[in-house]
């Protein structure tokens, strides 16, 4: 059930098999996932995408319907190459594709991996996603919907879109209003990347093990013979006691969660986005991580900074589905070249961080002041001839009794109980 293999013909005239980007395998009662591109961080392609939404269609069938005796029934999710789980979708391959890929709603990478966001956020079969490294925004989505969420002392989660002129996508604009005080809101407005302490101290992971424990650990879940959401809980809460993670040894440099009061303050909705600049200025006089934050913000896309704040206000009181949706929107104004100015941000933003490797984008307004809410407006409003998101399955599953969307976060212990979902 897994992507198809292929073929490649080395320069001696050999034929070599090459392993598939998603690695599927059985082991007992589970379903493994291995996120197979270790040279590019494990990061998402369309094709990974689709296999993942077959995998999921072949594991769990039509909505409601009984699954075959002694099938799969849970998923174990790790990216292979020992740096990271996934950091994220393939943005450049986003960014350069040709105008008739992006035109094509069935092709175009966003609606392929946020539809895949909703099917995971409702499917019926619990998910543990191995967090042992990197975990960064498409590897967030792909993971942040599922049930359980292993963070280690090497985890270092970013939702960092806005340093790449988009926006903190996979249904993000849901998650992170939610989370206590105003920890979304910075996350979101400045791509700050966390340890995985922080991770689990705000909810986003479910449990904090010892890196060095991953290997007895997933060998311990995969002996579970019928692997339902309490037995694995059981299993990651032991662990967790026994297993501590030690301080520090992130994959690369995190950060602690700054002081809640102060982040509260400094990111409370009041005066919107010009009001948070201000009072981070005012902060960074006295305080690190607001200079830090401030360093961030400022040097972020100014319409992907607005479009962000705009997009967690609208989110606050969004269904999950309602969020997904919108994103969608935005996502394809920020590719089509009959987009608002600022619409190239994004593959400025790519070329600058990925391609040219000079860390110096020429964003479309040069502050957040030049950026007017008719044209962050203009982002939310779809396209002539823009598709929704095809969310029949993921609904459908929904209804017969699979999880509620948005639950496995709330379980996580980052949200409180204040929206639809």
């Amino acid at each position: 059930m897994g992507a198809a293999r292929t073929s490649a013909e080395p320069h001696d005239g050999n034929v070599v098999e090459q392993e598939p980007e998603l690695v599927a395998s059985t082991h007992g009662r589970w379903r493994v996932h291995q996120l197979n591109r270790p040279r590019a961080l494990n990061a998402l392609t369309a094709g990974m995408v689709k296999a993942i939404r077959r995998e999921y269609r072949d594991l769990c069938g039509e909505p409601g319907a009984a699954r075959p005796p002694g099938a799969p029934c849970a998923v174990l999710t790790e990216g292979r190459g020992g740096r990271a789980f996934c950091a994220g979708g393939d943005v450049v391959a986003v960014t350069t594709a040709p105008k008739s890929v992006l035109d094509d709603a069935t092709s175009d990478f966003f609606h392929l991996e946020y539809s895949m966001n909703m099917e995971l956020a409702t499917q019926p079969l619990p998910q543990v996603s191995l967090w042992d490294g990197i975990v960064m925004g498409g590897g967030v989505g792909l993971s942040i919907h599922g049930a359980f969420r292993v963070a280690t002392e090497r985890t270092v989660l970013a939702m960092p879109e806005v340093q790449i002129g988009l926006f903190p996508d996979i249904g993000a604009s849901w998650f992170m209003p939610r989370l206590r005080g105003r920890y979304g809101a910075w996350l979101g407005l400045t791509g700050a990347r966390i340890t995985g302490a922080a991770a689990r101290e705000l909810g986003l992971a479910t449990h904090l093990i010892a890196s060095s424990a991953i290997p007895a650990l997933r060998e311990e879940l995969l002996a579970l013979e019928h692997p339902g959401e309490a037995s694995i809980r059981a299993v990651l809460d032991a662990a967790e006691l026994s297993h501590r993670a030690p301080h520090g040894g992130a994959v690369v440099p995190a950060e602690d969660l700054p002081p809640a009061q102060e982040v509260e303050a400094v990111f409370a909705p009041d005066e919107g986005i010009t009001g948070v600049v201000a009072r981070l200025e005012k902060t960074a006089q006295t305080s690190e991580w607001a200079r830090k934050a401030l360093s961030q913000l400022q040097s972020a896309s100014p319409l992907a900074v607005c479009l962000t704040w705009r997009m967690l206000e609208l989110g606050a009181t969004s269904t999950l589905a309602e969020v997904l949706q919108r994103e969608a929107v935005v996502a394809r104004r920020k590719l089509d070249a009959r987009g608002p100015a600022g619409a190239g941000d994004f593959a400025e933003g790519v070329a600058a961080a990925l391609v040219r490797r000079d860390k110096s984008p020429k964003w479309r307004h040069g502050s957040l002041d030049a950026v007017s809410a008719a044209e962050v407006e203009g982002f939310l409003t779809p396209l002539p001839g823009d598709t929704p998101l095809n969310l029949t399955w993921a609904e459908g599953w929904a209804a017969a009794g699979g999880r509620a969307p948005g639950s496995s976060v709330i379980a996580g212990g980052a949200l409180p109980h204040r929206a639809a979902l």
